[in-house]
């Protein structure tokens, strides 16, 4: 029987089994780079509405027949050429490592924010030490890296004129100066750092069931997913297991299957790059099984990466009715999936997976109608009332 995770995405659900969803010391260190600057200073609205211990260099996808499978994974060789000069040219491999702090409306729930991160980071993929966080994410020029010290955010500062702000102080490491904003942009998403926490409490304050969980809990916010296809593959290999062995799966398949770096320079030691979806696309269902999937999510994951590969939009620009029907077109995918990429990664901040046993339980309902009929009233911000319900969901069991 499906089951939630006290540690984890608190997520049951009933696409016919399907459910979503360690510490070492990081490969890089925090250099002092210029000067410490606010996300404010590359173009950024912070004020507009809009997841162990690193694993070794991927291994590398073996080309198939293209009469056999004729979605043909690209990285046919090694990218990473050494230099035969190090000493020489070592300037060419040098990573760009810079200090910056990203703003957010306040409140923010910083804890919360932490929490889940922690619960989610996939080897290969995530960092935590102590207080910290680093997420690798995908930038034009290869790998990024964002380190986030949690343990030196400034939550209510005033700016004459435009309300408090939360301050997130972070550390970037890039492949080059370019990639600067696209992971600025990354990390906004991920950390749900554009949303009105004011707009979301006068929806839902006043609500029986949400209104003591928003007090208990100001500036919650809806945690996104840093690379979309990445997470769609994740809600697939994650079905019917528990959060620690998705974890698990989704290291796997970021190591095996990762995008190669072009160069030095554009891979982070001790993180790999998002999982190449043409790459998987292009593997029989059986090397699927090999990670650790059983039939039927190897042939979901091996479908779902063919309509990636093949087009299917998850960007902002995507519609979302029109994703939904796609996916669900998919075999393997049900409405609590869907649900699940359209919360995290089309960033539907209505999205509501109705077939969630916690939040059925925590509505007291029988069945996902019921479910929705229950939150309909809770619209367009329904997203932000199930994180509300999973967040409280694990409060109490931690606590019990």
């Amino acid at each position: 029987m499906p089951r939630a995770e006290p540690d984890g995405e608190p997520s049951v659900q009933t696409d016919r089994g399907s459910r979503s969803g360690d510490t070492s010391e990081p490969a890089w260190r925090i250099t002092h780079g210029p000067r410490r600057s606010t996300d404010a200073d590359h173009g950024s609205n912070s004020g507009s509405n809009s997841g162990s211990s690193a694993a070794g260099q991927p291994r590398r996808h073996q080309p198939l027949h293209s009469q056999e499978h004729p979605l043909q994974c690209p990285h046919e060789h090694p990218r990473i050429e050494q230099d035969e000069h190090p000493r020489q040219h070592a300037d060419l491999h040098k990573r760009l490592r810079l200090c910056r702090t990203l703003r957010t409306r306040s409140p923010y729930d910083t804890a919360g924010m932490r929490t889940f991160l922690v619960a989610h980071a996939v080897s290969g993929r995530d960092e935590i030490t102590g207080m910290r966080t680093a997420h690798a994410v995908d930038a034009p020029g290869g790998t990024a890296v964002i380190g986030i010290d949690w343990g030196e955010v400034s939550e209510g500062r005033a700016t004459p004129g435009s309300g408090t702000y939360t301050e997130i102080p972070v550390t970037l490491d890039l492949p080059a100066a370019s990639d600067e904003t696209p992971a600025i942009l990354a990390a906004r998403r991920m950390l749900d750092l554009d949303a009105d926490p004011d707009r979301v409490t006068a929806a839902l304050g006043d609500d029986p069931v949400l209104g003591s969980l928003l007090a208990r809990r100001p500036g919650l916010r809806l945690p996104r997913a840093r690379n979309l296809e990445e997470f769609a593959l994740g809600v697939v290999i994650g079905q019917q297991v528990s959060l620690a062995a998705a974890r698990t799966l989704q290291g796997r398949l970021a190591a095996r299957y990762a995008r190669p770096s072009p160069s030095l320079r554009a891979a982070a030691p001790g993180f790999v790059g998002a999982p190449d979806v043409a790459c998987i696309a292009a593997a029989p269902v059986d090397e699927l099984r090999a990670l650790g999937l059983n039939g039927a999510r190897a042939t979901a994951l091996h479908a779902v990466a063919g309509a990636l590969a093949g087009g299917l939009d998850l960007g902002p620009g995507a519609d979302h009715e029109r994703t939904r029907a796609a996916l669900l077109a998919l075999r393997g995918i049900g409405p609590w999936s869907v649900e699940l990429i359209a919360m995290r990664a089309l960033g539907d901040a209505d999205a509501f997976p109705a077939g969630d046993l916690i939040l059925r339980r925590a509505l007291a309902s029988r069945s996902d109608r019921e479910a929705r009929a229950r939150a309909e009233h809770w619209r367009p911000f329904r997203g932000y009332a199930a994180q509300h319900l999973w967040a409280d969901f694990l409060a109490a069991r931690a606590a019990s």
